[in-house]
């Protein structure tokens, strides 16, 4: 779980109490149980949205893209130029 072993989980429950208070604590355990419930669910959710996203794509057949077909590119005959000695 996170890499939190025994003694690291026993030192945040010795800081959670002296900060919030044997009062409180029970009420903000279950409001964070609720809340990480809550994100899970979401986080799931996401999850099979995209996977049935991904599914859907990977099912559809493939076709290549239409080109373009492009009108001809007018052709302009070379002019000839005077030069300044010509003129």
């Amino acid at each position: 779980m996170f890499g939190i072993g025994l003694p690291e989980l026993v030192l945040i429950f010795i800081i959670a109490l002296l900060v919030v208070g044997p009062q409180k604590l029970p009420e903000l355990a279950k409001t964070l149980g609720r809340t990480l419930g809550e994100f899970k669910r979401v986080a799931d959710e996401v999850k099979q949205t995209i996977t049935a996203e991904m599914q859907e794509e990977m099912n559809r057949p493939y076709s290549p893209p239409k080109k373009e077909e492009l009108p001809p590119t007018p052709v302009q005959e070379p002019q000839e130029t005077k030069s300044p000695e010509q003129s």
